[in-house]
C-alpha cells in the first residue's frame, strides 16, 4: 500500500512537495520518492526517486526561505547523508558536499545561500 506523508506547502500555496512511502505487508516501510504537486498546472513532478538497491532515500524536505528551492536530506547506501536543493524554475537539483557524520542529517538553510 503507498501513502502520501510529509506534505509541504510552498509560502506563496502554489506548491506541495510530499513524500510517497511503501507500506509492506510485514508492516516494513520503505521511502519511494519525493514529489512537487503544482496546484496552477495540474502536474505532478517527480523531485526524488528512492532506489532502494543503491540505499538512496530522502528525508525532511522543506521550502528555502525565499521559496526559490526545495531542501532535503538524502542517506546513501555508505551511512553517508548529503544534502540536495531543486530548484522548481529550473526542474534541476543541486548537491551540498558538507562534511557529516554517519547517520546524521544535517540541518542546512544557515550554511549557504545561492544566487
Amino acid at each position: 500500500m503507498q501513502t502520501v506523508e510529509n506534505l509541504v506547502w510552498s509560502d506563496d500555496g502554489q506548491k506541495i512537495v510530499y513524500e510517497i512511502t511503501i507500506r509492506e505487508s510485514n508492516h516494513d516501510t520503505n521511502p519511494d520518492g519525493l514529489y512537487m504537486y503544482d496546484i496552477k498546472s495540474g502536474k505532478n513532478i517527480t523531485i526524488q526517486d528512492n532506489n532502494i538497491k543503491q540505499g538512496l532515500f530522502s528525508y525532511n524536505a522543506r521550502w528555502s526561505p525565499d521559496g526559490r528551492f526545495v531542501e532535503y536530506n538524502v542517506l546513501l547506501e555508505n551511512d553517508v547523508a548529503e544534502i540536495r536543493l531543486y530548484s522548481p524554475q529550473e526542474n534541476k537539483w543541486y548537491r551540498i558536499d558538507l562534511p557529516t557524520k554517519k547517520n546524521y542529517m544535517p540541518e542546512s538553510w544557515f550554511l549557504f545561500s545561492i544566487n
